[in-house]
């Protein structure tokens, strides 16, 4: 299993002071669970197929310093205006024994913090893109998302729907441009037997309430205090474009 993330959802964790809603773990546990009974009873022969691109001019650091910076990586090289960044953009493209579509991981290094300042629950430009592949190939056809390494890369527009809808659009089109071409015989295809490695990093606690506490204030000052639609502390907008179920 793995997780992306939203920072436009009820809190799941003590991080930024506000009270955890149990109905809300609850519920996601359950729809986490009932996923995958789901996955389980539909296994079938597949074909892996991966691949890449290069994305850039949606994505920027987000610190004081940022700079130009020469990026050079697995998928080659490029020029980044607001850099360092990761502009790589990796599908994994899963397809049954006959070559009908059948679901997609998505991977790309940045937070979904398109609509973080404003009082509602979505998941950001991930659901959005997430959404047209899914609309794209129909059927039962799924799409995930996984973020990369989103250290400090922020996308390049903010605080509105409008900003989430263009973020989301830009990768959907990158994402289906590499299935379309992982289907048409580019990228790699997996082999049979799958290896993994991996290593624990332990790395020391921060003062992360203090942080949280930054975040949140300097968030209450660019829109007020935010709360979570539907939690009963707020009457403010409930998002629907771009909202996909945990």
């Amino acid at each position: 299993m793995l997780a992306t993330h939203s920072h436009t959802t009820p809190e799941t964790i003590d991080l930024c002071f506000e009270p955890i809603d149990q109905r809300w773990l609850d519920e996601m546990s359950q729809r986490v669970a009932a996923a995958v009974k789901l996955a389980a009873e539909n296994l079938q022969p597949a074909v892996l197929r991966l691949g890449g691109s290069l994305v850039t001019g949606v994505s920027r650091y987000r610190r004081p310093d940022a700079r130009p910076t020469d990026y050079a990586g697995r998928l080659g090289s490029v020029q980044i205006d607001a850099g360092p960044i990761d502009p790589e953009l990796w599908v994994l493209y899963v397809e049954s024994s006959d070559g009908c579509p059948l679901g997609a991981l998505v991977n790309f290094a940045c937070h979904p913090v398109c609509v973080q300042t404003m009082p509602m629950v979505s998941a950001d430009y991930p659901g959005v893109a997430m959404g047209a592949i899914e609309a794209e190939y129909g059927g039962e056809f799924v799409a995930m998302f996984a973020n990369g390494a989103t250290g400090n890369t922020n996308p390049v527009r903010i605080k509105s729907v409008e900003a989430m809808r263009w973020q989301g659009e830009q990768l959907a089109g990158a994402a289906m441009g590499v299935i379309h071409a992982v289907r048409g015989g580019d990228g790699m295809e997996l082999a049979d037997r799958l290896v993994a490695a991996g290593e624990t990093v332990s790395i020391p606690p921060a003062n992360r309430h203090a942080a949280a506490g930054a975040c949140a204030n300097r968030a209450g000052r660019e829109a007020g205090p935010m709360r979570c639609a539907g939690s009963g502390r707020s009457s403010g907008p409930r998002l629907r474009a771009g909202a996909r179920a945990v």
